[in-house]
């Protein structure tokens, strides 16, 4: 009588081990996943230009494996440049009538401690020198947003 309730034991260790097993195989698959085999890869990824034009290169081929900083495609730079172009000499003529004004003040500003003319013709030349300050800056924006548009003309991987 001893040997079937050895067998029996054996029997119910080994279905309790494996059941035991089980529950820790699982448990540890799904809070800890693993893989040998495993792949990232995208087959689309969508790149955009922030700025629009006729594409004049694309330096890649289809299915082209790519890395980070390679030149995806370039649109055609020339509206781009003109408009930098456009931008450095309308700043050269702020900067021009910038001086002319603070050449005006300094002398109303002279005048005016003589006593030849007017506070209000100082004030008017304080406030031109003031208005052509203000237009130098804002055409150097105009200048720094041409630049960056001319920068964008070449779209990279990321």
């Amino acid at each position: 009588m001893k040997t079937p309730s050895r067998k029996v034991l054996v029997t119910l260790t080994a279905v309790v081990a494996a059941l035991g097993l089980s529950v820790v195989m699982y448990w540890r698959y799904t809070t800890k996943p693993w893989t040998r085999d495993a792949q990232v890869r995208a087959n689309v990824v969508g790149i955009a230009p922030r700025v629009d034009g006729p594409v004049i290169n694309i330096p890649i081929v289809d299915n082209q494996p790519v890395k980070k900083g390679d030149l995806l495609f370039e649109i055609d730079p020339s509206t781009y440049q003109a408009a930098v172009d456009r931008a450095g000499a309308s700043l050269k003529q702020s900067e021009a009538a910038q001086v002319q004004a603070k050449q005006a003040l300094d002398r109303q500003t002279a005048l005016y401690e003589k006593r030849v003319n007017d506070l209000q013709d100082l004030q008017d030349a304080q406030d031109n020198y003031l208005a052509a300050m203000a237009s130098t800056a804002a055409a150097q924006a105009q200048l720094e947003t041409a630049t960056l548009n001319l920068g964008f003309t070449k779209a990279f991987a990321p």
